[in-house]
């Protein structure tokens, strides 16, 4: 007896998959709502909000919303023409537009790999710990034919080179435990400066940051963020940091 073997979920089919069954649970397993969750969010719009370096308002589209949590700050401290705010999932979609009335933005279901967002769209592009699910290729392939010519891409993934990102990532007993999906990884600052010219971006800074875990008991945020901002001055010891701040630029032709 035969037949066709059935087909494999997709990548993207997983992620999706995964996802929407994490969306219910999404704030809490990454601590948005607790006071380390805050202090990280709040520290990554500040990084987003130099980076971007103007006041002029852009068109701005976020990648890997999720929930949120993210596109809520964005939508208050980053002056904006329009925002787009996109993920892969409706369930974490539907959450996240309880959170930012504002009439200005607009949230789309999108598979970044294969978007339905149009040739030199959007000024800059924002995200959080989002590029790290994708096949960087394709993904810095369709950012760059999103972003207009100059466009700025501002992203947080994490650090490769961090102990416990490492161990996450590379163990799959670890990876399942955390809740990681079977595919996502993370970057080591050293590569990515030839991956994003292959890509045809310009990198403008790639940079270790972020030594303040979600899971630091609220009494020590503080004196864990002083501490950290030590250590990604010290060289050697900042490369240990947790995320990686990664900013380009599209050709300008």
């Amino acid at each position: 007896m035969s037949g066709a073997l059935p087909e494999r979920p997709s990548r993207a089919d997983l992620e999706r998959e995964h996802f929407d069954r994490m969306a219910p649970h999404f704030d809490e397993v990454h601590r948005h709502e607790r006071p380390s969750g805050r202090a990280r969010i709040d520290r990554r719009i500040r990084l987003f909000r130099e980076a971007l370096g103007t006041s002029d308002a852009l068109d701005i589209l976020e990648i890997g919303c999720g929930t949120g949590a993210y596109s809520e700050r964005i939508a208050v401290e980053i002056p904006f023409r329009r925002l787009v705010c996109t993920d892969i999932s409706a369930k974490a979609l539907s959450i996240a537009r309880t959170k930012v009335p504002d009439s200005r933005v607009e949230f789309r279901q999108e598979d970044l790999m294969r978007s339905s967002l149009s040739d030199g769209e959007f000024g800059a592009v924002l995200g959080n710990s989002i590029l790290h699910h994708l096949d960087l290729a394709r993904a810095l392939a369709e950012l760059r034919r999103i972003l207009v010519p100059g466009g700025l891409l501002v992203l947080s993934e994490p650090n490769m080179v961090n102990p416990q990102v490492f161990l996450t990532k590379k163990i799959p007993f670890l990876k399942r435990r955390v809740g990681d999906t079977p595919e996502e990884t993370a970057f080591v600052r050293w590569t990515l400066p030839a991956r994003l010219r292959e890509a045809g971006f310009e990198p403008l800074s790639i940079r270790p940051f972020d030594f303040l875990h979600p899971w630091t008991p609220a009494p020590l945020v503080g004196l864990v963020s002083a501490v950290g901002r030590v250590c990604e001055r010290a060289p050697v010891v900042r490369e240990i940091a947790g995320s990686l701040l990664i900013v380009a630029r599209s050709p300008e032709k």
